[in-house]
């Protein structure tokens, strides 16, 4: 019996509308259980299968069940239309199983959750019905329907347990045996608790970075780390809510990300930009904790990737703080991967608990352009620089640079104003409402980019910072580089 698990077996399976315990999907996978208990038990000893006889099957599902997926060693997922249905329970309990099995781990053996999930075929489905890790990835399938003739032609049923056909039977008897080497290999690598980081996948979307993500898992499990996922349900299963819900717990406490950049994805809805809403959690996380970082790769042999899912790397100010990899190999994010876990964990100062931005930057809508210009710049020299809401003609002054206040100055190092086809009262008060955030005693915590057009005002290029936080350089031809280098002086936080 496994000292350090609750169940030995956790039996997924689909009710398909059935109340009564002792007909149809229920009493057949009461019966299963049965089978392997005796199987197994007369050759192991008796497995603690946990088989959920007695919930509703209706509304959010208990947190209980997920519990006994946690604490359980090896899953039996029995393949119907009911367990497969978008809204079953099952969905959630395959993908929290995949997503969650603790890892185990000795020396050269490890046991990933892929070997630890058993698909068995109670009734014929088409595979397009099959939660992700199911359809996607190679498991141990077992079929334990038989095939008969009847007046219609040849059916598929539910293989009769009880006294089952020559070829059910061997189908039984392989499934124990399977069931009974992946216990034993399990008893000997359970005592050994993983000791390294936890280290958070991104989604997968397509066959080779599958195998790609399968291949990384293993050799971060066989160095000791800990990997969680959110694989992604039916848009029928969860919310995006609920989504965002789960994503925040499998990358809780998590010191790392890797997201494989995706290929143009096929769902709808919400999970359109499920990728990408991964991905920007990763990134607002790095941006806010400095013990952990986000490595985004894009695969060298995929010539197309996902429109959303660059637009977050492209507006996101953490990118610039991440590992943004391309044009190399898989083996060069791996290594980098292994390289970054093998630092010292560095714990944030307290002090910047608060702090999201080492640079916002303020701008007119006008002067959109010159104001990316800028933050990219300031993101070439590794600082998470962010543009903060723009004045657009005919916004209320008052409710903008309040939202920019609480959204953006409340959470920056330092700012920069750029005043260039806008006027000097705007940006007079643009910087007495960034001074009421500057720190005490930060140094060189403001500038004022004068950067009139051409066609502008030559008194435009005279502007000076109307506070002492602040010094002014003019950028009369729009390079900005040289004052900006000044400004910055050494490293931005």
């Amino acid at each position: 019996m496994l000292q350090t698990f609750d169940h030995e077996i956790f039996l997924s399976y689909g009710w398909a509308g059935n109340n009564d315990p002792d007909q149809g999907a229920r009493a057949w996978a009461a019966q299963l259980r049965d089978r392997l208990q005796n199987i197994i038990g007369a050759n192991l000893y008796l497995p603690r299968i946990y088989f959920d006889d007695s919930a509703s099957r209706t509304g959010p599902i208990p947190d209980r069940l997920y519990q006994a997926v946690r604490k359980s060693a090896l899953m039996v997922f029995a393949v119907s239309p009911g367990s497969c249905r978008p809204t079953s329970w099952c969905q959630k309990e395959a993908t929290y199983f995949w997503d969650n099995a603790r890892p185990l781990v000795s020396g050269p053996d490890v046991a990933p959750p892929e070997h630890r999930i058993f698909k068995v075929t109670q009734s014929a489905i088409s595979g397009d019905n099959l939660v992700d890790p199911l359809r996607r990835w190679q498991l141990s399938s077992f079929d334990l329907c038989d095939t008969i003739d009847t007046l219609a032609g040849r059916t598929t049923l539910a293989g009769d347990l009880r006294n089952p056909s020559p070829q059910v039977a061997r189908a039984l008897d392989a499934l124990a045996a399977n069931l009974r080497t992946a216990l034993e290999r399990i008893q000997a690598l359970e005592l050994n608790q993983p000791s390294g980081a936890h280290v958070f996948l991104g989604p997968t979307f397509c066959k080779a970075t599958d195998d790609r993500v399968l291949t990384l898992r293993r050799e971060l499990l066989l160095q000791g780390h800990h990997v969680s996922s959110a694989t992604s349900l039916p848009p029928e299963a969860e919310t995006e809510d609920e989504h965002s819900v789960r994503v925040d717990g499998a990358m809780d406490g998590s010191r790392l990300a890797v997201h494989l950049i995706p290929e143009p994805l096929p769902a709808s809805g919400w999970q359109r930009n499920n990728a990408a809403l991964q991905l920007r959690k990763s990134l607002r996380k790095s941006s806010q904790d400095g013990s952990f970082a986000a490595y985004l790769w894009y695969d060298p042999d995929q010539s197309e990737f996902d429109a959303q899912c660059g637009h977050e790397l492209e507006m996101n100010p953490a990118v610039a703080g991440d590992q943004n990899i391309k044009d190399k190999d898989f083996g060069y994010l791996k290594e980098n991967v292994k390289g970054r876990l093998r630092r010292p964990l560095v714990a944030p100062a307290p002090a910047d608990s608060n702090i999201t931005y080492d640079v916002v930057i303020e701008h007119h809508d006008y002067d959109s352009l010159e104001a990316k210009q800028i933050r990219d710049y300031i993101r070439q020299r590794g600082c998470r620089a962010q543009l903060a809401n723009a004045t657009v003609p005919g916004d209320n002054r008052r409710r903008r640079e309040k939202k920019n206040a609480e959204q953006f100055y409340s959470r920056a190092r330092r700012f920069v104003v750029l005043y260039g086809r806008t006027t000097g009262e705007w940006a007079n008060d643009v910087c007495f409402a960034m001074r009421s955030h500057i720190a005490p005693g930060a140094p060189r915590p403001g500038l004022v980019v004068t950067a009139p057009p051409p066609d502008a005002p030559v008194n435009k290029a005279v502007f000076e910072a109307p506070v002492p936080e602040f010094e002014t350089r003019q950028c009369p031809d729009g390079k900005y580089a040289v004052a900006l280098e000044e400004w910055l002086g050494g490293p931005c936080h």
